[in-house]
């Protein structure tokens, strides 16, 4: 028989493990929340969450039509590798990046990799497509053009927890494999 795999679209058994109430929860990458997967941040009831967010229709969206509703959100606006240069070490309990690190080139992509585990006090949760993933512009947004292509023996080595989607994103030809990379703090501090 085998094995049911988890929904990889239930955001909450991300959190297993951790208080949810309690977190503090950087965003990175929020985009509109308004897929399957994004608008589970505002119905989990995290202490803060805080989303950076660099497209201006976007940023309108969030400040206007979620930020007067879910008082425990607030919105940065930026390029995601400045605004963690701002950001200091252990000052979150939780960062996610859901479908964000592949719009990064490597060289950035790895800089900002080793600032959220240096950020995070908990747990780095990342959603991505795993291999060639080609992507442009979105309804002329240039910042959802894809720069780097991912695979997950690469989280692995990084100390990643990395679940593996086969052929998720079917509205890809042919269909891309998806991935959970998500890294523990404890586990990496007990490991050391």
């Amino acid at each position: 028989m085998t094995p049911i795999q988890p929904d990889p679209l239930n955001l909450l058994d991300k959190f297993t493990g951790l208080d949810v109430p309690e977190l503090s929860v950087l965003d990175l990458g929020a985009g509109l929340y308004d897929s399957p997967l994004s608008k589970q941040m505002l119905e989990l009831p995290f202490r803060k969450l805080t989303a950076v967010e660099i497209y201006f229709p976007a940023l309108r969206h969030l400040r206007t039509n979620l930020v007067p509703n879910n008082p425990q959100l607030e919105v940065i606006e930026g390029d995601i590798r400045y605004v963690l240069s701002s950001i200091p070490d252990n000052s979150y309990d939780v960062v996610t990046m859901l479908d964000s690190i592949e719009h990064f080139r490597r060289p950035d992509a790895r800089v900002i990799l080793m600032n959220i585990m240096a950020i995070a006090r908990q747990r780095v949760l990342i959603w991505l497509p795993l291999g060639y993933c080609p992507q442009g512009d979105l309804q002329g947004n240039i910042f959802q053009r894809h720069l780097s292509t991912w695979s997950g023996k690469e989280f692995r080595e990084m100390g990643f927890d990395v679940r593996i989607y086969r052929e998720f994103h079917q509205h890809f030809t042919p269909p891309v494999d998806a991935a959970w990379a998500i890294w523990d703090k404890e586990s990496k501090d007990e490991a050391s």
